[in-house]
């Protein structure tokens, strides 16, 4: 590592660079203060070091530079980076460069602006002569000194002398002169960082690209699809604007290097509007804003055709145009805010910092901002913030829709439900009259009957197809066509049932015992008609000759939804000698088939009175399919 010059030599080295100053002509012209190369040299600007000569005519040559009276012309700069906006004229600059120690220092001249077309630096020699470097975006790549995406010269300044420069730069767009002195180190640590930044910015940008497209592929809504086609322009407008297009895409595409920037712009902008249309709706929203950006559409194709067909002089200044139109897209989504689109709040944050990032470049080409590290990076900044809020409002926009599917479901399914009940009440009222008739046949048909036997034969089926209108009557009623309270079911079959069998036994007691259950129809019916047979078997021969006595109907929910049935009574009891399984009456036989649909257990208890238990579980139709 060098070590600085001791201090003791300090004044000296002082004298001789003030000897060197009054011993060169030339350098008397200049107006700016030389640049003096510390000992150990980082990065300083040459911004208040050189002089600017404006050549609007471009026909100086180096000799007229260097000569009176063009020389006497210079004047000094007095900014950090010098800026010109849009201009055809050439620009020369003059600085001069001190090296008061004794050795030799190597240094990089950078010009930190990729877009400038043509750079030419000229340096006196010895024989009055001149050695030339060329650069600029109109020449290969790779003919630079060094690759990389800024202007890069390898110079060197021998000990205790100085140097003077000039340089002549010619671009069709804006004009800014950003010219820095640094080591080789510190122009590898501003490469590393530089290229540790930008890879951050556009690794994150390509991850979101990648992420909306693939989710445009899953659901095929064109705003993901426009959105991704707005930021990859977006994108390759800022490389090629930074010069990465340009070092790592196409190195060897000079014509197309110095016509892409305008046309990514103009391909941005146009799927920027197109994007607009389609994620805030403004065709239902704000038609009339609509008939507007369908007319910038169209501006937007022509940009993109001048870009590549015209001159760069009516391209750039047709590119600005569109880009100040952008002011109307973000009137657009203030408009669809107000009139409370969702989306548009995301949407107005999203170009309002995209806008101002243009904003802030357009100013900068302009020359009304100086040219450094804010206004440089404001583009990318602003895009950043976009890219992020326009892909949250992407993803607010498939939670609303989700929403609004899953509301919209609701609303079938309820409508559907609704309908459903509607049609099983009917089917229930339909069930229930067409019982209902049959019934009253068999009423009319026990009238013609003379027999006894006959007669008890027809009520009693009579009594049973009433049980089972009851059924579909109380859910033709019920808020649940689905379902049957059962418990105040079996309430209106007991008092249905003691008005039927209890003639002249007006003192038998009916006590029920029941959980608040509900049954499908498909339990409904066969334990109904299990309660019938039980209930109407205890009323007709459990008390014979007895004016009082009791019956019993339990029904309980256990564990594992299963459920007991029990009808007790007091009476005579159930003979021994008869087997309820294998007896002739018709009750008791459908009382087991009926066990037997609803998979349960029957037994029978023949001390102090009767009893049938039965143990069930509720049927699941699904099951039975």
């Amino acid at each position: 590592m060098t070590r600085a010059m001791p201090q003791t030599r300090l004044p000296l080295a002082m004298v001789v660079t003030v000897l060197l100053l009054l011993l060169v002509p030339t350098v008397r012209l200049m107006a700016a203060e030389p640049m003096i190369l510390p000992p150990e040299l980082k990065r300083q600007s040459l911004g208040r070091h050189m002089d600017i000569l404006e050549d609007q005519a471009r026909q100086w040559t180096i000799r007229d530079i260097v000569t009176e009276p063009v020389a006497a012309r210079f004047t000094p700069s007095h900014g950090e980076s010098p800026g010109f906006g849009f201009t055809s004229s050439a620009y020369w600059v003059r600085f001069v460069v001190v090296n008061p120690w004794d050795r030799e220092i190597q240094w990089c001249l950078e010009v930190a602006y990729p877009p400038m077309d043509s750079i030419v630096l000229y340096m006196p020699t010895q024989a009055n002569q001149f050695q030339i470097k060329r650069s600029g975006d109109r020449l290969p790549f790779h003919a630079r000194d060094v690759d990389y995406k800024d202007f890069i010269f390898l110079l060197q300044t021998p000990p205790k002398s100085q140097q003077i420069y000039y340089m002549r730069f010619e671009n069709a767009g804006s004009m800014n002169l950003p010219l820095t002195i640094l080591s080789l180190a510190a122009l590898a640590e501003k490469i590393n960082r530089e290229q540790i930044l930008l890879g951050i910015y556009h690794g994150a940008i390509l991850v979101m690209l990648v992420y909306n497209f693939f989710i445009f592929i899953s659901i095929r809504d064109p705003s993901y699809l426009y959105y991704v086609l707005f930021n990859c322009g977006w994108v390759l407008a800022m490389l090629t604007l930074n010069g990465l297009a340009f070092q790592y895409l196409w190195p060897h595409a000079v014509w197309w290097t110095n016509n892409s920037l305008l046309f990514f712009f103009c391909f941005s902008f146009m799927w920027g509007v197109q994007f607009s249309r389609s994620f805030l709706d403004t065709a239902h929203h704000t038609p009339v804003f609509d008939a507007v950006l369908r007319a910038l559409l169209a501006l937007a194709v022509l940009g993109m055709a001048c870009a590549l067909l015209t001159s760069y002089y009516i391209s750039v200044r047709l590119t600005n145009i569109i880009g100040m139109t952008c002011l109307l897209v973000w009137i657009n989504g203030f408009l669809c805010l107000r009139r409370g689109v969702r989306a548009a709040r995301y949407y107005v944050m999203a170009w309002s910092a995209l806008i101002l990032g243009i904003t802030i470049l357009s100013l900068k080409n302009l020359g009304i901002l100086p040219y450094n590290a804010y206004t440089v990076w404001a583009p990318q900044l602003g895009s950043a913030t976009e890219i992020t809020l326009l892909s949250l409002g992407l993803a607010d926009r498939i939670r609303t829709l989700r929403q609004e599917k899953e509301r919209a479901e609701k609303a079938l399914m309820d409508t559907q439900l609704t309908m459903q009940d509607a049609l099983l009440k009917e089917v229930h009222h339909r069930v229930k009259n067409n019982l209902q008739v049959i019934a009253s046949l068999l009423n009319l048909q026990a009238r013609q009957v003379r027999d006894a036997q006959t007669i008890e034969m027809f009520k009693e089926s009579q009594n049973r197809v009433q049980s089972m209108a009851l059924i579909h009557e109380r859910l033709y009623h019920s808020n649940d066509a689905a379902r049957l309270d059962f418990e105040s079911y079996l309430r209106t079959l007991m008092a249905h049932l003691l008005a039927s069998y209890s003639t002249g036994n007006t003192a038998i007691a009916l006590k029920l015992n029941v959980d608040h259950i509900t049954f499908g129809v498909d339990t409904a019916i066969p334990c109904g008609l299990i309660v019938h047979e039980l209930v109407a078997n205890a009323l007709k021969h459990a008390f014979p000759g007895r004016k009082t006595g009791e019956i019993h109907l339990d029904l309980r929910a256990g564990a594992n939804r299963r459920y007991t049935l029990r009808v007790r009574d007091n009476g005579v009891g159930f003979p021994e000698d008869v087997d309820f399984r294998r007896v002739e009456s018709l009750g008791l036989r459908l009382v087991n088939m009926l066990t037997q649909q609803l998979e349960g257990v029957i037994e029978l208890q023949r001390s102090g009175g009767t009893t049938f238990t039965i143990t069930f579980s509720e049927l699941q139709y699904q099951k039975r399919v």
